[in-house]
């Protein structure tokens, strides 16, 4: 395969943030003692398992824009992506952008890629890819991983922000890292990939995802400023709190003394919480302090009140939460959300 770029070429655009894709160790069989975002993008490209004509007449244009471990992925970097690939999908020659990125904190750069991109996104593909093994393990699986996305990219009405690892696609609404090792490390929560790719071609299993409803004011609010300002906004203050048993009374007041402007409480079950905390949650709402809910459980989905496309859903005690996010996902919905006007984004 050849990486090169004319001006007057259908082209992929490459974006390179570094990862274990890029990673490097010494020993080829040290898979987990490497140096994460090592190499840059354009060495990545070099022997790809791809079969002649596989990209015919779309060439490829790489940049590196970080070299981190995405466990370090910050703000900041994350609106420089996002400008960067929306002026990439804004060139009439641009098929879709591929991006190489660490599997740590992908689903989270995924799913704020989709909510910033907004409709720039829906035309064209953006497709996120990593590797478990560094690229100098004895048989990396970061060439495959790249290929495949390359291919997906290169797919005719391929559309939306998508995860591609291990033959799979997912989209990043849905998607999440559920192992810590193994080479297929990503799910959906129990739903099926979007395709698979195999052979060179990509085998629908789904429709190509697109925007929920909820979410599409916040995005076209995010969209319309990713496009004029130049410097990222604040970063709102949001954490995440998981509850458990026993779980600590002096946590919840705490973080609203100290002035926290959102919280995702990562709750047990169908989105639970003990007395103590219900009440507590309650204070640090009247206090302007936004809570979500999302489950702790790996697999499935909340499910409560109101669940229908159009609206936030709410548990079965009053906890609001946001549809198909899990915890990691539904702090980034809502620090983004924190940035538009409340009417913009669901109560």
């Amino acid at each position: 395969m050849q990486a090169f770029f004319s001006a007057s070429e259908t082209f992929i655009q490459l974006i390179g943030t570094g990862g274990t894709i890029a990673g490097h160790s010494a020993d080829p069989s040290d898979e987990l003692g490497y140096t994460a975002g090592v190499l840059p993008v354009a060495a990545l490209l070099a022997g790809l398992p791809l079969a002649d004509g596989a990209l015919a007449g779309v060439a490829v244009r790489d940049e590196s824009l970080a070299q981190i471990d995405s466990k370090n992925m910050r703000w900041d970097i994350w609106w420089l992506l996002a400008r960067r690939v929306r002026a990439c999908l804004g060139e009439t020659l641009c098929r879709g952008v591929v991006i190489t990125h660490g599997t740590d904190t992908l689903e989270e750069t995924a799913w704020f890629l989709a909510c910033v991109l907004g409709d720039v996104a829906q035309d064209k593909p953006v497709i996120l890819t990593c590797a478990m093994r560094p690229a100098s393990a004895a048989q990396p699986d970061g060439p495959h991983n790249l290929a495949n996305a390359l291919v997906a990219a290169n797919t005719p009405g391929a559309r939306g922000v998508l995860v591609c690892v291990a033959g799979e696609l997912w989209g990043a609404q849905h998607v999440q890292k559920n192992h810590p090792t193994q080479l297929a490390a990503f799910n959906a929560a129990g739903l099926p990939p979007v395709a698979t790719v195999e052979g060179h071609q990509v085998v629908m299993q789904q429709a190509w995802p697109t925007l929920p409803s909820w979410v599409r004011a916040t995005s076209e609010a995010l969209a319309a400023a990713l496009a004029h300002d130049d410097a990222p906004p604040k970063q709102p203050w949001v954490e995440v709190v998981m509850h458990t048993a026993a779980a600590s009374t002096q946590l919840l007041p705490a973080l609203g003394a100290a002035g926290i402007r959102g919280l995702i409480v990562q709750a047990t079950g169908n989105g639970t919480v003990n007395d103590t905390w219900q009440t507590q949650l309650g204070v640090l709402t009247n206090e302007g302090v936004v809570v979500r809910c999302a489950s702790r459980c790996a697999s499935g989905a909340l499910l409560g009140l109101a669940t229908s496309e159009d609206k936030k859903g709410q548990t079965l005690s009053g906890l609001t939460f946001y549809p198909g996010l899990n915890a990691a996902k539904s702090r980034v919905m809502l620090m983004l959300a924190l940035l538009v006007p409340p009417a913009s984004h669901p109560d």
